[in-house]
């Protein structure tokens, strides 16, 4: 197999769309993936299909089970510590897919990913996400190429091509992806609750079902978190989690206006708006 094809691992977010802008400007010829979690918000699909129509064709690849499924199989929702849905739902599909496009395609793949240092995290480090490497995991070169890229260039990206975002930035989401992720801050729990409360809904019938919480809170002191002690945690039901999303700092009084959304951080405003987008 001496030809290489340039696979862009999309999940619809402002990184791995650029990168996708980006792959085809500079005549990478990419094929772009997309592994559908069946976790999304529902107008995340909408999304793929206008950027189906913008750039090009994307596959859809869908796990033999969606994230409610893996979680009744697992007895359990995933966690911080536990977090298996990345790998059942994202990158064990994601290497299948590759193993058999590479057999049928008779090509060898070289996967592009749309992440940047700017985001911090082990991301900032070279050593942990070089630009380029090996993955025996995908048995493949991965390649980074936006890794230095800040938050300007992803937009100017999208500018060039006149691409939108996501609609969910424009509701003041800091990323696209699981709805909600185990890993959702405050504010993003918040717009769960305002967008999608059939979500809500649907993680309560799975909590009574399985007799356990998707969320927990650290109960631990200040002083046995500085010492390094077992994590101690108390399970918390989705209604009690989406009464504080809504609260201000500290949890102590409710929250009456949203802060401004990335489009005034970012310089989305004047990008055109998918539908859905917050007028």
């Amino acid at each position: 197999m001496s030809d290489t094809r340039n696979v862009v691992s999309l999940s619809g977010g402002k990184d791995s769309t650029a990168l996708w802008l980006w792959a085809r400007r500079t005549g990478l010829d990419p094929v772009a993936v997309y592994i559908d979690t069946g976790w999304e918000w529902d107008g995340h699909h909408g999304y793929l299909d206008l950027l189906e129509a913008k750039v090009g064709h994307l596959h859809r690849i869908a796990p033999s089970g969606s994230f409610e499924d893996a979680t009744r199989k697992k007895k359990s929702f995933p966690s911080r510590v536990r977090k298996w849905c990345t790998e059942e739902l994202k990158l064990k599909p994601f290497r299948d897919w590759l193993d058999e496009y590479r057999d049928l395609a008779a090509v060898d793949v070289r996967v592009l990913v749309g992440i940047r240092r700017e985001e911090g995290g082990d991301r900032a480090d070279p050593e942990k996400f070089p630009e380029r490497e090996w993955s025996d995991f995908y048995d493949c070169e991965v390649f980074r190429p936006i890794l230095d890229w800040t938050i300007e260039d992803v937009i100017r990206e999208h500018h060039r091509a006149g691409v939108p975002l996501h609609p969910l930035y424009h509701h003041g989401a800091e990323r696209v992806g699981c709805f909600p992720c185990v890993n959702a801050s405050k504010a993003e729990l918040a717009i769960v609750g305002r967008l999608a409360p059939e979500r809500v809904a649907q993680i309560r019938d799975l909590e009574t079902e399985m007799g356990a919480t998707m969320f927990v809170e650290d109960i631990r002191t200040e002083k046995e978190r500085n010492g390094g002690e077992g994590p101690s945690v108390r399970p918390i039901g989705i209604d009690e989690v989406m009464v504080w999303a809504r609260t201000a700092r500290g949890g102590k009084q409710l929250t009456l206006f949203q802060p401004r959304t990335g489009c005034a951080r970012w310089g989305i405003c004047d990008l055109p708006k998918p539908s859905g987008a917050a007028q």
